[in-house]
């Protein structure tokens, strides 16, 4: 008995595996449908799929649908509607800082010759502030004198000048007064 139930499972697993076998070739061998003709009443039949007997449609005004094949290129569609603005996106890393330029002849709009700056405040006379940051000073006895008061950034960093004030393009405010060691200019800075 047991033998019987051994060979009935054996002749059974060998039908299953036949059966799976002659599925797939058969499935391999279906028509490779490539053309469809529509019919009047709506119905598709399949042309020139190596099967079948037609290699086009009959008839006239039959549309031709064609499956598995690329078809040629069609017209460029009308441009779409244009989107919302989307979100503003995160800010970017800081760059790197830029080499130093050369050092310029003068202060650039407030150089005329070898001065850049005149001031006439104060009641020594008039003084005025070359390319090189000397302050000069007048007097009606004695012609222009050096007054040793230099300034004290480079005169292309000065924004204004005025006897003993001087405002820095950073925006530091120094002022020339006398204290412990003499007189010097100090960097008082800005509110």
């Amino acid at each position: 008995m047991f033998t019987k139930k051994i060979i009935f499972g054996l002749v059974l697993i060998l039908g299953l595996l036949f059966w799976q076998n002659s599925t797939v070739k058969a499935v391999a061998k279906l028509p490779k449908i490539t053309m469809l003709c529509e019919q009047k009443a709506g119905l598709l039949m399949a042309v020139n799929d190596g099967f079948s007997y037609f290699n086009s449609c009959l008839g006239k005004g039959r549309q031709v649908e064609i499956w598995g094949t690329q078809g040629l290129k069609g017209d460029q569609g009308i441009q779409g509607v244009t989107g919302p603005v989307g979100p503003t996106g995160a800010q970017g890393v800081q760059g790197l800082t830029g080499a130093t330029g050369p050092q310029g002849s003068g202060s650039g709009t407030n150089s005329a010759g070898n001065v850049n700056f005149i001031s006439s405040a104060g009641s020594q006379g008039p003084k005025i502030m070359t390319n090189d940051g000397i302050i000069w000073g007048y007097s009606s006895d004695g012609g222009w004198s050096n007054l040793n008061m230099n300034s004290p950034v480079a005169v292309n960093q000065i924004a204004q000048w005025d006897d003993s004030l001087l405002l820095d393009k950073n925006g530091d405010l120094w002022w020339y007064k006398e204290g412990g060691d003499g007189w010097s200019w100090s960097n008082i800075s800005h509110p």
